[in-house]
């Protein structure tokens, strides 16, 4: 019998996690936030002599303050928060009816605007498109 010799090289699988923790900084958390840090009386700050006590209180009561205003929320990884995500159409619907006293060709902007307003309620519109139809917002 001969002997046999095999090299199998295996590289090992990636996993991508399927969710992922973030915080939401809603405009509704950050108002409530401002709120408790305006009630905040900072009496343990006041009572503590040291220095060093003075700021470990502080720093415990804003990471207190923050952990209650912006928990950890599970999400799945491949979505993208929706403050990210960035909604033109109503602006350009808005201007639909404006658009022929500032826009000198007033065909393009419309076509523009239905193609907005009806495929792709939040398609980002680049710059360069503007630019190159002359047209400014």
């Amino acid at each position: 019998h001969y002997g046999q010799e095999a090299v199998i090289s295996l590289t090992p699988v990636v996993t991508v996690p399927r969710f992922r923790e973030s915080r939401q900084f809603t405009p509704q958390n950050i108002e409530l936030f401002r709120l408790y840090l305006k009630a905040e009386t900072w009496n343990d700050m006041y009572d503590k002599g040291d220095f060093n006590d003075k700021f470990n209180a502080f720093t415990d009561q804003i990471l207190h303050y923050f952990e209650v205003c912006f928990p950890m929320k599970r999400c799945k990884a491949g979505s993208k928060p929706s403050l990210l995500k960035q909604n033109l159409t109503t602006q350009l619907c808005s201007l639909e009816t404006m658009s022929f006293f500032y826009i000198p060709n007033r065909r393009i902007w419309m076509l523009l605007i239905r193609f907005v307003c009806n495929k792709n309620k939040r398609r980002m519109l680049s710059k360069r498109l503007f630019v190159n139809l002359n047209l400014r917002l």
